[in-house]
């Protein structure tokens, strides 16, 4: 559920792109995002950082590209955002104690730190492959197909790295209640 309603404003913002333009969409997702901080505040008492820092940027890009009717500031959202993340993971191998990677799933299985490094490198670099599509994309294609990529190429793109990483976890890692290690 929580997943779902993080993804809603991707959706709003594409919704409100077909109904009329980009600077109605940002408008839109603007006031998605507030809605999808309130809510996880509501639920959780607390909104993740990454929520946070999204809603962030797209506070101020997207009030950029509403005043100066210019749509490249919310274009380059996905790119600044993921270029952090990518930072955020790789530093923890080097920062912290425990890779991020290692925090949010340490209770779902176990796996060696080796592992743990090269499960936060996967998600770093993906990270940053996807920074980087989006900058191809918005640079070199219609604000269309931008949008159209927006929706249903990051959609695509984050499910078949879960999927990929997933496969690659069940043959490494044990999960925590099951009798033996793959």
């Amino acid at each position: 559920m929580s997943t779902f309603i993080e993804f809603l404003p991707i959706v709003i913002f594409y919704i409100g792109y077909l109904i009329k333009d980009i600077y109605f969409a940002t408008s839109l997702l603007i006031l998605a995002m507030i809605g999808v901080c309130i809510f996880a505040y509501l639920r959780e008492k607390k909104i993740k950082p990454m929520l946070l820092i999204s809603t962030l940027l797209v506070l101020i890009l997207g009030g950029v590209t509403i005043f100066l009717r210019d749509p490249n500031f919310i274009m380059w959202k996905p790119t600044i955002i993921s270029a952090l993340f990518g930072c955020v993971f790789i530093g923890s191998i080097y920062l912290t104690s425990q890779t991020l990677i290692e925090k949010l799933f340490s209770t779902q299985f176990k796996a060696e730190k080796k592992q743990w490094n090269l499960m936060t490198w996967m998600w770093g670099l993906h990270f940053f492959a996807y920074a980087y599509a989006n900058y191809y994309v918005f640079e070199n294609f219609s604000e269309n197909f931008w949008v159209n990529f927006k929706l249903f190429g990051s959609l695509t793109w984050t499910l078949l790295f879960v999927i990929i990483q997933s496969i690659w976890i069940s043959y490494k890692g044990e999960f925590i209640g099951s009798e033996s290690s793959n």
